[in-house]
């Protein structure tokens, strides 16, 4: 009885390992030459930027391999950090030959002159996170939805600081939420304090109101309110004072502790996420639409994580607790 597995399951063993651990993949490589074309792809299908680690292999194959990148490339994370190992000018050439990529993550570690444009060449690109301001060249500036890089767009993610009080990149968002491909929207509002006043409360909900109103229910599925998990605590109150009752808003938070090296890192979502390890909060949006949808939770909650209110309640339990001692001994 042979021993051997077909060449298509082994494959597919070893190209699930690599996917689920790509630190492992340099020791792939060196099992066998069909085990080598199989996993070297895998070594630049994901790409972090402040991967410090990465970037020598990675421009000697934007040097003499370009076409190879082109096709193993899928998801790019221009981090904070990238710039400590790459120019500008050397990103910028990535971002060139990684027309296949299907999610681009952008932070303001370079200038983006020419960004949108090179987006435009990425007939895959379906998910974006950046400002929206530096990607169109500076907080001046106009923000087009009409442009062609954002045409295919269906998730978006917007990092600029969404100030309460600025009412032109408010009307700007209203004419974002109309891409024509835009099926889910994340922003993050920001109020001028720390918490939220009962005036700043009403313009915000309004504001949101406005880019519901704006877009479709057959168009625009989900409008997500995100924040790391400290600062979701922090706005817990504030986001269930909300008196809209539109199904498409949540609100929740994205994980900044990674699963796999147990460090903070702002990142580890979208990467982890990108592997198949875990749930992006889009992911964790739909499946909570779901459970609204069915009954399983209130129709008028918008957080759609449990631990939010898990933890709330042991708050409430233990000051109940405490003040009920304090009562004991008076």
């Amino acid at each position: 009885m042979s021993t051997t597995l077909p060449p298509e399951l082994e494959c597919e063993i070893f190209e699930a390992a690599a996917q689920l651990n790509p630190e492992d993949n340099p020791t792939l490589l060196r099992v066998a030459k069909r085990v080598y074309s199989w996993i070297r792809p895998f070594l630049f299908r994901i790409i972090r930027g402040a991967n410090g680690k990465l970037w020598s292999a990675l421009l000697l194959a934007m040097e003499t391999e370009p076409d190879f990148l082109r096709k193993s490339v899928r998801f790019v994370c221009i981090e904070h950090g990238t710039n400590q190992f790459a120019s500008a000018k050397q990103i910028k050439r990535l971002l060139q030959i990684c027309t296949e990529v299907v999610d681009v993550a952008l932070t303001s570690t370079v200038p983006m002159d020419g960004y949108l444009d090179l987006l435009a060449q990425m007939p895959r690109l379906r998910r974006l996170t950046c400002s929206l301001r530096e990607l169109f060249g500076d907080e001046s500036a106009p923000i087009d939805p009409r442009h062609e890089g954002l045409s295919r767009i269906t998730h978006l993610e917007i990092l600029d600081e969404t100030l309460i009080n600025d009412d032109g990149f408010w009307l700007e968002l209203e004419g974002v939420a109309g891409l024509p491909s835009l099926t889910h929207l994340a922003i993050t509002p920001s109020p001028e304090a720390r918490n939220w006043q009962n005036d700043e409360l009403e313009v915000a909900w309004s504001r949101i109101q406005r880019i519901l109103d704006a877009t479709p229910q057959t168009r625009l599925r989900v409008l997500a309110l995100v924040w790391d998990k400290h600062e979701a605590r922090l706005h817990f109150d504030a986001v269930n004072s909300a008196t809209l009752r539109d199904p498409r808003l949540v609100a929740g938070s994205f994980e900044d502790l990674s699963l796999k090296k147990h460090v903070y890192d702002a990142w580890c979502e979208w990467e982890e996420s990108a592997m198949g390890l875990v749930s992006d909060y889009w992911e964790k949006a739909e499946l909570f639409l779901e459970r609204r949808r069915k009954g399983e939770v209130p129709a008028s909650r918008i957080w759609m994580e449990d631990w939010l209110y898990d933890e709330n309640e042991s708050s409430s339990d233990s000051e109940t607790s405490s003040s009920e001692g304090t009562s004991d001994w008076e």
